[in-house]
């Protein structure tokens, strides 16, 4: 599956971690990214449950997204 990720303006995210899982109880981080100017694409596993998280330079967890069925 390849995820692509983007958010308008937020000039602080450094990079990206997709989780996945088979349900919202379950996510664990799966792939972990460097952001790549306005979107950012990158393969990840396919699993039922998929959430993305915006992180700082240093790692900081800046937003996570509701958790999406794939």
């Amino acid at each position: 599956m390849t995820a692509y990720v983007s958010w308008n303006r937020a000039t602080e995210v450094d990079s990206w971690r997709v989780l996945a899982g088979q349900n919202a109880g379950s996510l664990v981080p799966v792939a972990t990214s460097r952001r790549q100017g306005f979107e950012t694409a990158f393969n990840v596993p396919s699993r039922p449950a998929v959430a993305v998280r915006a992180l700082d330079r240093i790692g900081h967890v800046l937003a996570t997204t509701k958790v999406r069925s794939t």
